[in-house]
């Protein structure tokens, strides 16, 4: 996935990230619709990212990071 320096903006200190939906499923080697939902889905369902949908093919989906979220869980 390419992030250009408009799709990564920082608000509160936290990172949010544009992407599409195929674009993310081809970096992360994932080929199943459901697992890419359900991957998407746990991460946001634990904490780890807000994930916020975009319904519209030519807008790109959003995800907001959390960042040290991980490095506090282990």
């Amino acid at each position: 996935m390419y992030l250009s320096p408009s799709a990564i903006g920082t608000i509160y200190g936290l990172v949010t990230v544009d992407f599409k939906r195929q674009e993310l499923m081809e970096m992360a080697k994932i080929i199943g619709l459901a697992t890419y939902h359900r991957c998407i889905r746990d991460l946001d369902r634990f904490g780890y990212i807000r994930y916020q949908p975009s319904f519209n093919p030519d807008i790109r989906s959003q995800v907001v990071l959390f960042p040290g979220v991980a490095a506090l869980s282990i």
